[in-house]
């Protein structure tokens, strides 16, 4: 049974051949007059042999469902069609229009009605030169004889043979469609695995350490205590931010835009929350992968957020550039700054969650991150990612110049 992808090619196919049935009654046209002597009755079957035809292909979408269902609507075409032959001759070019006939057939009615059709051609063939004959035309030679009507079976078994061959093609494409499908599936998966590994496991992380030292904190020191409260209501407001992201899949608006269109966006949206300042450079910067935008999107994300909470900074500049068909990725603000030279290993412990997450996600990109300034000097993030042309991974670290 068709599915609705090859059902429409096959559909595609059966118009295709009703064209060819046109552009041969057409040549048919021309021909009839170049032959020699009157023939009124041939040419007014010539023009309705045209209309309908023309009918036919202008309304396919309406005549095709009735044509699947009632093959006796193409086997009485048929009919006619050989009937005009009786008077064009087999030798004229209307013969090409009766061929296209049990081509048609094939293509709609697979292999049955190929050889149906077949059958019923062959026989109205031999009908045509049978009363040809009796008015005092004979055959003419081994092509009229058997070459022309051996064309009939030809060509419906092409139609029966073109139709199998689409309907695989649509079962591979299907199966095809399916396995992207699951890959695409388990990809996002994955993803949501990475996002709550990246940043809210590791935000939950935190809370759970400033928790277990806040109750020791409330006897030996109040006030510190008071300021890690607040660190802890932060951080859990954040985590919860964090899952609705997960939960309503806010990433999708970004991953249809450009990434110079997204970066320019939440750089101006965190301006307007923050009051800080936000230059962006990013001009004509073009990322032809879906994930790789997602991942250097989510590093910006984390980079400012990173700005907001420790910085203390007066102004911000975010810098996207290409260098050699790679990119380059910086977020460089005014404040405070840190001390460089950090390892992974350094970071985690330290509660730099954040910086540990976007040294994970340029790695996936086969790039690195780099951190440089120091205290009083600002901080600078700086993710490079290499060409997107399948490069190798280098080991992604985090340390200063």
């Amino acid at each position: 049974m068709a599915t609705d992808r090859s059902a429409a090619r096959i559909g595609e196919l059966c118009r295709l051949l009703l064209a060819f049935r046109l552009l041969a009654l057409l040549v048919t046209i021309i021909y009839i007059p170049l032959r020699g002597g009157e023939a009124p009755i041939l040419s007014v079957a010539l023009v309705v042999a045209a209309l309908a035809s023309y009918m036919a292909l202008r309304y396919w979408t309406r005549l095709e469902p009735h044509l699947l269902r009632h093959p006796s609507i193409l086997a009485a075409d048929l009919v006619l069609a050989l009937s005009v032959l009786l008077l064009a001759g087999p030798q004229s070019p209307f013969l090409y229009y009766t061929l296209a006939i049990t081509a048609i057939a094939g293509v709609a009615y697979s292999w049955p009605g190929a050889a149906f059709f077949s059958v019923l051609g062959l026989a109205g063939y031999a009908g045509v030169l049978a009363l040809r004959d009796s008015a005092g035309a004979p055959a003419e030679g081994f092509q009229e004889l058997f070459g022309l009507p051996a064309l009939y079976p030809v060509t419906a078994a092409a139609g029966a043979a073109l139709r199998r061959v689409v309907e695989r093609q649509a079962r591979v494409e299907e199966g095809l469609a399916g396995a992207a499908l699951t890959a695409a599936t388990s990809e996002e998966r994955s993803r949501v695995a990475r996002e709550m590994h990246d940043s809210l496991a590791k935000t939950l992380h935190g809370i759970s350490l400033t928790a277990t030292a806040l109750a020791k904190r409330v006897e030996r020191d109040p006030a510190a205590a008071a300021a890690d409260a607040r660190v802890l209501s932060d951080a859990a407001e954040r985590a919860a931010e964090e899952a609705r992201e997960l939960i309503t899949d806010l990433r999708a608006d970004q991953l249809e835009a450009s990434l110079e269109d997204a970066v320019r966006e939440y750089a101006a949206s965190w301006s307007h929350v923050t009051g800080t300042p936000v230059s962006v450079d990013a001009d004509g910067v073009q990322v032809r992968s879906p994930a790789v935008r997602y991942e250097l999107f989510r590093i910006l994300r984390e980079a400012l957020e990173n700005v907001r909470r420790h910085a203390g900074a007066r102004s911000v500049r975010v810098q996207l550039e290409s260098p050699g068909g790679g990119l380059r990725l910086s977020v460089s603000d005014d404040g405070v700054g840190t001390r460089t030279g950090h390892d992974l290993s350094e970071l985690e412990p330290a509660g730099h969650f954040g910086l540990v997450g976007i040294a994970e996600r340029a790695h996936r990109l086969g790039g690195s991150a780099e951190l440089a300034g120091g205290p009083g000097r600002g901080t600078t993030v700086i993710v490079t990612v290499p060409a997107e042309d399948g490069a190798q991974p280098p080991a992604s670290t985090i340390g200063g110049p």
